[in-house]
């Protein structure tokens, strides 16, 4: 059941992500690796919350102990997608068939970027750190073991 909240509040926190993201570069038009920056940001602020209240359950513990684990679990996860997001994306924008068949519409391919390192990050860092690392010593209530 664990997995199952963690993916859901993954879910979210990436739906968060990406719309304040695509606020940002798509419609106000900031540079996307800031506005990428600015989304992962949120987003993890939003699955910290979450993943504290719901997923993780907790008994009294301390809610600096938790965030100070998370700050630097996400810290480096933010790192990983902004920088994985700016590869990926110049990459693409690099592959000729890809601004021949999107013309115009080449600027927007950082969001395919996005979604590829977003997924890995998740999979490969995000669920693992915070179930092994910042949710590890908290003490699950009664009723979530049954």
């Amino acid at each position: 059941m664990g997995l199952i909240k963690a993916l859901c509040s993954a879910q979210l926190a990436t739906v968060v992500d990406f719309v304040v993201t695509f606020i940002l570069s798509s419609l106000l038009g900031m540079y996307y690796v800031l506005a990428s920056f600015i989304g992962s940001l949120t987003g993890g602020i939003f699955n910290c919350v979450l993943n504290y209240r719901w997923v993780f359950p907790h008994n009294g513990v301390r809610k600096r102990h938790v965030a100070l684990k998370y700050m630097l679990v996400w810290g480096i996860s933010i790192l990983l997608n902004t920088g994985g997001t700016f590869l990926c994306t110049e990459w693409l924008k690099r592959r000729h068939g890809l601004q021949m068949l999107l013309g115009d519409y080449i600027d927007e391919i950082y969001i395919v970027g996005k979604i590829i390192v977003a997924v890995l990050i998740a999979v490969l860092w995000n669920y693992t750190m915070q179930r092994y690392f910042v949710f590890s010593n908290l003490k699950l209530n009664r009723k979530t073991r049954k």
